[in-house]
């Protein structure tokens, strides 16, 4: 899938910066789990969230109220990032293309450094990510189905949780038990890191779902110019002439003025045998008659 991801990439890209800048939007979308992460590891590291020695006894540990209160301040703090950066917006116009195939292949390469740490989740991810798929292709329109799609794609995941609270038997509460493994070590920091960057291109795939062209938009396939309305006090069906820039203004070639009606000529008499003047030449010789000279 990262090939096949990789690959969309590279054709909806017009260009490597186009690329990177998708890829860069979706690696933004996972700010905010990735500061939860830093409070988080902060609190461990300062001693406000216990970290019990493996191995524990899960019903005997518990975080407590400090602890309580440090994962409540990471939550204070996800939401903070998140309504600062609004990872659901859609992209800006210069990865709009490049956004959701960079998006799957952040999410797909994530899912393959997850299986290098640990093969039995990593296939999990990558069972769920089929899902995605759809979500990133966006054949169900809306941020909506993209979301739900994204959903499924954490049921095995899900299942994996309500495995662990059967063996635990913590019911919900299995989550205080998640952050008890990773305080302890149990749930190494790089596998969270990379599970923050899946969540992120998850964002990112529902985020890109919400910015579908319209018909309106300039640009958008089968999308016909309008007409220019007639201004007001002009009558109906008559098209309004308005000036462009000089620099676009077309160029009207000079018109002739119409030719003026010759007068008909004449029908002629066909009893007449002479011809009009101007038909023959005139013999030669002069026709007019010389006078006499006078006897006197």
């Amino acid at each position: 899938m990262a090939l096949a991801a990789g690959v969309g990439l590279a054709s909806a890209a017009r260009s490597p910066i186009e690329a990177a800048r998708g890829a860069i939007w979706t690696a933004l979308r996972s700010l905010p789990f990735l500061g939860a992460l830093v409070v988080l590891s902060f609190g461990v590291v300062i001693g406000l969230v216990p970290s019990p020695e493996f191995p524990f006894d899960p019903r005997a540990e518990e975080l407590g109220l400090v602890g309580g209160i440090s994962l409540a301040v990471v939550a204070l703090c996800y939401a903070a990032i998140a309504f600062l950066l609004r990872p659901l917006r859609p992209p800006p116009r210069g990865a709009t293309s490049s956004a959701a195939p960079a998006a799957l292949l952040v999410a797909s390469l994530a899912a393959l450094g997850i299986w290098l740490i640990n093969p039995y989740l990593g296939l999990l991810v990558a069972i769920g990510l089929q899902a995605w798929l759809a979500a990133a292709a966006r054949l169900a329109g809306g941020q909506p189905a993209a979301a739900g799609l994204v959903l499924v794609g954490l049921l095995p995941l899900a299942a994996l949780l309500a495995d662990l609270a059967g063996r635990f038997d913590a019911g919900l509460s299995v989550w205080q038990d998640i952050v008890l493994m990773f305080a302890d070590g149990q749930i190494g920091f790089a596998l969270v890191l990379i599970g923050c960057l899946l969540a992120g291109a998850g964002v990112a795939i529902v985020a890109v779902a919400g910015n579908r062209p319209t018909p309106s938009e300039p640009g958008f396939r089968g999308s016909t110019p309008r007409e220019p309305e007639p201004e007001p006090g002009e009558p109906e069906g008559a098209i309004s002439v308005r000036r462009q820039p000089r620099d676009s203004e077309p160029q009207v070639e000079p018109t002739e003025p119409p030719a003026e009606p010759q007068p008909a000529e004449p029908e002629r008499d066909p009893r007449l045998w002479s011809k009009p003047r101007g038909a023959i030449p005139p013999p030669p010789g002069s026709r007019s008659a010389t006078p006499w000279p006078s006897v006197t």
